[in-house]
């Protein structure tokens, strides 16, 4: 089996902290790390922003390989940093583990330096829900890159958090790692999604006997609405076909798929981590409506039956992820056949009637033509309409209503018009999720709303300048009031607008600091790039802005800048003009 290396850099000073060496059954020492319960209460403490933003810096150095820094940044959170070889494997990994005084009970957290498997397993709950052992084993028997254990009883603090839910009636607590947006867990849990583009996060958790039907649930962690494929479903399926498959436990077991919009706990919808990961603006208070594409978050809860010893009783769970997880040695897919943006949409039309007027606006920010034959638009009624087109780099492309948006006002034509195949496809004035997805069923890109006119009849919506969302999904949140004359409405269909939007075909993650980027541009259009950069994915801060570059194929090169702090996240964006 080809495994992913971190690569590690180990430099001493007479001024760096440790770096301890261990070895042992890695198992065990997971298993044996004490944590309090609920009847030692008050022990766990959230940690300051200092130490949240020393522990941060310590696992970004770990994934980048220098295990000094780490350590040095380690020891400001009052962790070590060990490395530990499992002697049953001979595998290395790097732990960090809190040192005994002045614990704040923050977690343990292991990384495989030798990884094979995109996988991250995170146990939020091991004492309350059960599930240490299986964890452990999951996560030692996938060969996952990152074990993220929490480190006290879901309820050992009595403050409660301010983040909404509850647990049997009473608020979750601080200590409770699935519901606790300030912790470490929580910050571990963003720096890694944020280094790894295609990892997967297990978010593991039990369940009482007969909460379920099922003795397995799956799900993405999502709140309302789920189109196109799904990776839990598709763990689902695997689990009941390997259940099945297995004589002696056809008739013990029997997994579900928990789908959005039912149990809010077993869906996971409310936990802070998935919320993260599915693209809420405010994970402590607002599920997340639509799952990131490819899905990255799996919650899965397990009845007593399931997570209880001996390891056969999960196996499933193990074969099923070793399956559908990829391993990093496979290829990178790259963007999802679409990967576009819906920068403008038009609900609430004044000029002209809802049936000729209203229309959805998407961006190609990839380097490629997509070709858009007999795609899918889909409300969260399963209306549908299908509409085909072909999107260049950098352009954007209107679906339309009908062939006449607006009279003869100038972008009144669409570039294509959508045809009702299931009942009868409207952009709700009100709250609705809109949906694109390919031909094979794939979601490429969504848009969730609460107010379809928020700022008045006639007004389309177009995203705002500087917001960049991941993956094709955004959230009305993230748009702006429409100010061009559009007609006696207001809006920019094929023009640009209030906007800016990603530049094509260019990506950049915390491994290109320090490197020279060369961008060719695509599109014969003036462009002005800026960098920005961010800490937490949410207040960007602009880095650096260069002059425009007019023509097809024209080339800019700069080099990304050392962050200042803890800003780990960078985006591209440029300004989209006319065609010169």
């Amino acid at each position: 089996m080809i495994r992913k290396i971190l690569p590690f850099l180990i430099i001493s000073s007479v001024h760096s902290a440790p770096i301890l060496v261990e070895n042992g059954d890695l198992q065990a020492l997971i298993d044996g790390t004490a944590i309090p319960s609920a009847a030692s209460p008050d022990k766990y403490q959230l940690p300051t922003d200092d130490q949240r933003d020393a522990f941060r810096a310590a696992l970004e150095h770990i994934l980048q390989g220098n295990l000094q820094s780490a350590a040095d940044e380690a020891a400001t959170a009052n962790y070590d940093l060990v490395s530990y070889t499992d002697d049953n494997s001979a595998d290395t990994f790097a732990i960090l583990r809190e040192r005994d005084s002045n614990q704040h009970w923050g977690g343990l957290y292991v990384i495989d330096l030798t990884p094979e498997r995109a996988l991250v397993v995170q146990c939020p709950h091991p004492l309350y829900d059960g599930v240490r052992v299986p964890a452990t084993d999951i996560f030692i028997n996938t060969h996952a890159v990152v074990y993220m254990q929490a480190g006290t009883h879901r309820n050992n603090s009595p403050t409660p958090s301010d983040c909404d839910g509850d647990l049997q009636g009473e608020a979750y607590r601080i200590s409770d790692m699935a519901h606790a947006p300030d912790s470490l867990f929580q910050a571990a849990h963003d720096v890694i999604e944020a280094h790894f583009d295609r990892t997967v996060s297990l978010n593991l958790h039990g369940m009482a006997d007969g909460s379920d039907d099922s003795d397995a649930v799956v799900s993405n962690g999502t709140s309302d609405v789920w189109i196109g494929n799904s990776l839990s479903r598709d763990l689902a399926t695997r689990m009941n076909e390997i259940i099945l498959a297995d004589d002696a436990n056809d008739s013990r077991y029997a997994v579900s798929h928990q789908e959005p919009g039912e149990d809010p706990n077993l869906s996971g919808s409310n936990n802070t981590l998935g919320r993260h990961t599915n693209g809420s603006s405010e994970p402590c208070m607002t599920a997340a409506v639509t799952a990131v594409f490819p899905e990255r978050f799996i919650h899965l809860e397990t009845d007593p039956d399931v997570r209880d010893a001996p390891a056969s009783n999960w196996s499933f769970i193990t074969q099923a992820l070793n399956d559908l997880i990829p391993l990093f040695s496979d290829p990178d897919p790259g963007l999802p056949t679409g990967h576009l943006i819906i920068t403008e949409i038009m609900p609430n039309p004044d000029q002209v009637g809802e049936g000729t007027g209203e229309y959805i606006e998407v961006f190609n920010h990839t380097g490629s033509t997509i070709n858009m034959m007999n795609w899918l638009i889909v409300d969260d009624q399963d209306n549908q309409a299908t509409f085909s087109g072909v999107v260049e780099p950098g352009d954007l492309f209107v679906i339309g209503v009908s062939a006449d948006l607006n009279g003869a006002a100038p972008g009144g034509t669409p570039d294509a018009v959508w045809s009702d195949s299931v009942g009868d496809l409207t952009l709700t004035n009100t709250r609705d999720v809109i949906s694109i997805l390919d031909q094979n069923g794939d979601l490429v890109a969504s848009i969730a709303y609460e107010d379809g006119d928020p700022f008045g009849a006639g007004v389309a919506l177009e995203i705002a300048v500087g917001n960049r969302p991941l993956n094709g999904q955004s959230y009305g949140s993230d748009y702006v009031e429409s100010l061009t004359p559009f007609g006696s409405d207001f809006g920019s269909p094929g023009l640009r607008g209030e906007s800016q939007f990603p530049l094509p075909g260019c990506s950049l993650d915390p491994q290109r600091i320090g490197d020279e980027i060369e961008l060719i541009f695509p599109a014969s259009r003036a462009v002005t790039y800026t960098l920005w950069n961010s800490g937490d994915l949410s207040d960007w801060n602009e880095v650096l802005t260069e002059d425009p570059i007019i023509g097809s194929g024209s080339e800019a090169q700069f080099t990304v800048p050392q962050p200042d702090d803890d800003a780990f996240f960078y985006q591209l964006v440029h300004d989209y003009a006319a065609p010169e």
